[in-house]
């Protein structure tokens, strides 16, 4: 994956930054959260449908070779409100971060999104994961 990865940023950087084209390139890894549900509509006896849920908060793979300091959000989105019902909160997303030193702090959040309000509240969305691990570098 490591492989995919560097040639893909060394891709981008050869025709974002240089302007060169290469006779064929390896696309960047988009990595993105789910979409958030559909609110329910009224119901036929007057009642007022639910909100939509929340969008999933994805997924962020970061390799470095030194972390400095940093924040990485992968939260999810909050659920819709409802007169009736809210909606859900979305999950939290996973985050994997691979380096070799660090020298500050890094901050990681991976919390499920809060639950739509107006008439009542949705559940919280679940927590996602974070792995953070140090690996070797060169050696």
């Amino acid at each position: 994956m490591l492989t995919y990865i560097m040639q893909g940023l060394s891709d981008w950087l050869l025709i974002n930054v240089l302007g060169k084209a290469p006779s064929s390139t390896t696309p960047l890894a988009f990595m993105y959260g789910s979409g958030g549900g559909a609110g329910a509509g009224v119901a036929s006896s007057g009642n007022a449908g639910g909100g939509g849920g929340g969008g999933g908060g994805g997924e962020v793979v970061v390799y470095a070779f030194n972390v400095i300091s940093g924040t990485i959000n992968v939260v999810g989105g909050t659920g819709g409100g409802s007169p009736q019902y809210g909606g859900g909160g979305g999950g939290g997303g996973l985050v994997f971060v691979f380096y070799g030193a660090t020298s500050g702090n890094l901050t990681v959040s991976v919390n499920g999104g809060i639950g739509g309000d107006i008439g009542g509240t949705g559940l919280a969305g679940a927590n996602g994961t974070a792995y953070i691990a140090a690996v070797t570098v060169n050696g």
